[in-house]
């Protein structure tokens, strides 16, 4: 049944049932409302009960309660332009506070995402100056998820110290880059922590036997490249991780349910490749020779993290031979 507040009119009702001495439940009857309902309107207002003092006070509350930041014409159309401008809802914040100080000219980040959803909602997108394009609907947060868990998987906390400390060669973070909604394509993504370095390989559908598969082949083309551990997420494509473990002679471990930062260099990498992969594309119309670009682009673009040397070169300093 959709909720919907009391009218004036069924206000009167109630007034005049209370007057004569009759019963909630009657009054309910009539107005085919629940009796509870009846009960906390009596509850809430002062002895005796009159509707239109009852009507105005449920308005006065209703009017303050909707009452929001962005409903403010000024401080809206400032919001508007800035995301105009690609500044993202953090920076669009942080700077009205700088240049007006005051509240009435400020909105929080979080305000700024929701007027963001409820603009998508209604036809306007800002999508296109967002980094991350339109956002789309998450599952609520202390909602138990609707997917298989893999429990039989070694835990992160098991993971050795030389990954830990990415002080050795041959530590993976893996993923799986998806394409187009409801495609069976994908790309798994596999970065090494010591060196960034970057491989690569196209995924014609989502199984576990597929992404074994190819992510051994990938790294077949990669031989100064081995890989001595994964660290991957929950996904159903590790569900024969013990496979893995046997096919890529390299243990299998896995971070824990919804803590991403516990593979950030893979997230991070996984970024990066939106330029090349945007959301919603279509995986199936890259061909091998177009991933080994990519993959050679990114393995020959200088890091911050490591000095400004490509990851290519730390890897080639890690082998020298190869």
């Amino acid at each position: 049944m959709e909720y919907r507040h009391l009218t004036l009119e069924e206000r009167t009702v109630i007034m005049i049932y209370v007057q004569t001495g009759q019963r909630v439940e009657a009054a309910a009857r009539v107005l085919r409302r629940s009796a509870a309902t009846i009960r906390r309107e009596l509850a809430r207002n002062p002895s005796p009960y009159e509707a239109v003092a009852a009507h105005a006070r449920a308005a006065e509350v209703t009017r303050w309660r909707r009452r929001r930041k962005l409903d403010d014409a000024r401080l809206r159309a400032e919001v508007d332009r800035r995301l105009r401008e690609d500044h993202s809802p953090w920076q669009v914040a942080r700077r009205l506070k700088r240049d007006f100080g005051h509240s009435a000219m400020w909105a929080s980040h979080w305000t700024i995402y929701r007027f963001v959803h409820e603009q998508l909602r209604q036809g306007v997108r800002y999508g296109p100056h967002l980094r991350k394009g339109d956002p789309r609907g998450r599952r609520p947060s202390g909602l138990p998820s609707p997917r298989r868990r893999i429990l039989d998987g070694k835990s992160i906390a098991q993971r050795p110290a030389a990954a830990n400390d990415r002080t050795e060669v041959g530590h993976i973070e893996s993923d799986t880059l998806r394409g187009a909604f409801r495609s069976s394509w994908g790309l798994a993504t596999h970065v090494d922590r010591k060196t960034r370095y970057v491989v690569l390989a196209l995924l014609p559908d989502r199984s576990s036997a597929t992404y074994i598969r190819e992510t051994q082949r990938a790294f077949a083309r990669h031989p100064g490249l081995v890989p001595k551990t994964f660290t991957v997420d929950n996904g159903m494509e590790f569900s024969r991780h013990r496979q893995m473990e046997r096919d890529l002679k390299a243990a299998v471990y896995f971070a824990r349910p919804y803590h991403p930062w516990e593979r950030g260099l893979n997230e991070n990498t996984n970024g990066l490749l939106r330029q090349y992969f945007p959301k919603g594309c279509n995986l199936a119309r890259f061909t091998e020779a177009d991933i080994r670009r990519i993959e050679e682009l990114l393995n020959n673009r200088p890091r911050r993290c490591l000095g400004y040397r490509t990851p290519a070169e730390a890897l080639h300093a890690e082998h020298p031979c190869t």
